[in-house]
Order: C-alpha cells, then structure tokens, then sequence
C-alpha cells in the first residue's frame, strides 16, 4: 500500500492542477484526516489517502482516476467517503490555505476542527490518539478541560468521546 508524504501529496495535487488547467477547470479541496495532519501539522507524518471533500466531485474524481493510472495508485488515493460521516465543513472557521495553483483550492481543517474530528472518530484508533495529541501540542493544550472547550466549539463531547479525551489529555 503506498504511503503519501507530505511531498508525494503536494506532488498529487500539483499534478491535478495542471491537469485542471489543461482542461480549463477549476476545483476546490477541503483536506481532512491523517493527510491534514501530514500537510500542514506534521511533516513526518504519512497517509494511506487523501481524505478530502471536493468539488466539483465528478472533475476532480476523473482526474484523480488518471493521475492513478500514471503512478499506479489506488483509484481511491483521493477519497471524498469522509462526506458521508455528517461533518459540517463549513462550520471550521479558520481552514489552513495551501498554494498549489491557479486551478485548484486547497483548504486543510484547521487544528481546532480536525481535533474536533479526531474525538468524535468512530475508531478512536492509536492513530487518531497520536494526532490528537499532536493537535494539542500544537494549540497549546495541557489539560482535558481545555480539550473538551475546543471540541466543544463544533461537538457535544460525551460517554465514549469524553474516555478519548481522558486518554488524550493523559499524553500531554
């Protein structure tokens, strides 16, 4: 299984630029998930996928399907499945932008939404306990109550999500 870096991704997603541009469209990304983590909060940090909300979904999905032919990737190295988990991307006030060119918008979740995220995950795997502890270094976060405020500001921290917390703020 490939394994992207903070590099490859960057690479990925210049070349879907062009391809936009070649084409004469434009699309827009909002970047979640381990390759968030990996573009903008943790360079070491590597992703089996780009999980990504897109649009438009079917252009950006065509070039994707060709950019993996080229580099025999997976078809879905670029994955918009995190759409259907019910987050509100729009409610994520302050989206980290990263140039990649005239063609394409790549937003990534700012720490604060994809901590948010990171909690609320239905694996709550070490994975997830990793970069939210990573998350909360970043923001300066020592404590659980200051997790749960922060969380708090997109979700209702509760029973399952509340353990996560414990163990994240543990960590610190």
């Amino acid at each position: 299984m490939e394994e992207f870096t903070r590099e490859s991704i960057i690479a990925l997603l210049k070349e879907l630029n062009t391809l936009l541009e070649e084409h004469g469209q434009e699309a827009e990304l909002y970047i979640v998930g381990g390759s968030a983590m990996a573009l903008t909060y943790d360079i070491r940090r590597t992703t089996a996928d780009i999980d990504a909300a897109f649009l438009p979904r079917d252009v950006v999905l065509e070039h994707a399907r060709t950019i993996a032919a080229r580099h025999g990737l997976s078809p879905n190295w670029l994955s918009d499945g995190v759409t259907d988990l019910g987050f509100d991307f729009s409610a994520d006030a302050d989206p980290r932008t990263i140039e990649i060119g005239p063609a394409l918008t790549v937003n990534v979740a700012s720490p604060d939404y994809l901590l948010a995220m990171k909690v609320l995950s239905s694996r709550q795997s070490d994975a997830d306990r990793r970069d939210a502890v990573a998350l909360c270094r970043l923001m300066g976060l020592t404590n659980e109550a200051q997790i749960q405020q922060r969380v708090g500001r997109y979700f209702r921290v509760d029973g399952r999500t509340e353990l996560f917390v414990e163990d994240i703020a543990a960590e610190l």
